[in-house]
């Protein structure tokens, strides 16, 4: 899979965060990848892909350029197709534990009713 993805240039205001970098390079090919290509290839922000690194979702780098992190490509490419193969499982709902039942209901309607005493409480 080829990755050709040209992104901007640093403006000089910006220092201490990773930028996007092109990806040049095919994944399935040897190569090397930093956190700037992982931007590009998942299309996230920098301290997203460090997060992603600290909670586990992302595989540990293959090594330490000095302080920065790199990945090999296969790391990439098995992460990339384990993400597409993964299953995500349907949302559940919450329940609101303050829903009145329909039981729970229809009784407060009828201590609403007229001539009724009001329910305790709501004055």
């Amino acid at each position: 899979m080829a990755l050709r993805i040209i992104s901007k240039k640093r403006s000089k205001g910006q220092r201490g965060h990773s930028l996007a970098l092109p990806v040049e390079t095919n994944l399935e090919e040897p190569g090397w990848l930093l956190v700037g290509h992982l931007q590009t290839i998942l299309n996230r922000s920098h301290s997203t892909i460090y997060g992603w690194l600290e909670s586990g979702r992302l595989p540990q780098p293959d090594m330490y350029d000095d302080y920065r992190p790199v990945w090999k490509t296969e790391t990439i490419r098995r992460f990339l197709s384990e993400q597409s193969n993964a299953k995500k499982a349907p949302r559940q709902r919450k329940k609101n534990p303050n829903a009145l039942t329909i039981e729970a209901f229809h009784a407060s309607l009828a201590l609403l009713a007229p001539g009724a005493p009001p329910p305790p409480g709501s004055v």
